[in-house]
């Protein structure tokens, strides 16, 4: 009796089971994500638009500043801080390195694309892995570009002002724009895993940018034990404490260790809670 059975399942084998097939290693994975990175447009548009917009904003505030300097008060020329002014630009570099991120995950799922990528990559979680090593590194590269560029052109403009202005290769700058630097991927990496869990752009670069801004935008509205001890623990202000908090005084910036442990922990905690949720909703 089972002589025709074993005879038909010859003639017909099992289709194999893309749930239990591993796919590509990681490797191969990033390969994938790396050359979809790079051939897109909007990535490198946004990549090159928030370097060069970045310094040219901190190059146009110092040019501000050094034209009124004289005019300023005495409390205020004693407060200000070149290298600290160098960092205006940031803020609308980060914005335009979270669209990064964003785009990177939600173009895929309004392209449907994402379907044919999990189907080659059965493992959801190496998809998620390799595409925000991807923006890490673009992000990375072009934010070091940004940051010197953007201190660079602010000291240039004070020098020729004759105002108070620091050298690129000194300690404190170095120091700084190590920290800057380290710090510019978490909020593209978080949007790109926000991505994952909202498959839409929108919402996706809203809770980013609210996350990275919300803290000093609402922060004044609540009483210092809140600054303290609850928006201290978010990204935005634990980022900020950790490249600028030595430059700068705030109640909401924790000292730099628990800051970054702050900051590895929103991390790392994005990415287990996405991985989970993608490997169980994305079948």
């Amino acid at each position: 009796m089972s002589a025709p059975t074993d005879l038909a399942a010859a003639d017909h084998p099992a289709e194999p089971d893309a749930t239990r097939s591993s796919g590509p290693g990681f490797g191969a994975t990033f390969a994938a994500e790396w050359s979809k990175f790079w051939s897109a447009r909007s990535p490198r548009r946004n990549l090159v638009l928030g370097a060069v917009l970045g310094v040219a904003l901190s190059a146009l505030l110092a040019l501000a500043a050094g034209a009124t300097f004289d005019d300023w008060s005495d409390g205020d020329r004693a407060a200000f801080d070149p290298l600290l002014y160098s960092m205006s630009g940031a803020m609308i570099a980060a914005v335009f390195f979270v669209a990064v991120g964003a785009k990177v995950s939600t173009a895929e799922y309004s392209s449907r694309l994402i379907d044919l990528t999990f189907s080659v990559t059965p493992r959801r979680r190496r998809v998620v892995g390799a595409k925000v090593a991807v923006v890490a590194l673009a992000t990375w590269a072009a934010g070091g570009v940004a940051v010197v560029g953007m201190v660079a052109a602010s000291q240039a403009v004070f020098g020729a002002f004759d105002t108070e202005s620091i050298g690129l290769l000194e300690s404190e700058t170095i120091r700084t724009l190590v920290l800057v630097i380290l710090t510019v991927p978490v909020f593209p990496v978080l949007a790109v895993l926000l991505g994952f869990l909202f498959r839409s752009t929108a919402p996706t670069i809203t809770v980013a940018l609210a996350l990275l801004f919300g803290p000093w935008v609402f922060g004044g509205l609540f009483p210092l034990w809140w600054r303290e001890n609850v928006f201290s623990l978010l990204p935005g202000p634990a980022a900020d404490a950790v490249s600028i908090g030595h430059l700068d005084s705030s109640p909401m910036y924790l000292d730099t260790l628990p800051a970054a442990v702050v900051l590895v922990a929103w991390v790392v905690g994005s990415l287990v809670i996405t991985s989970t949720v993608v490997d169980r909703r994305d079948t």
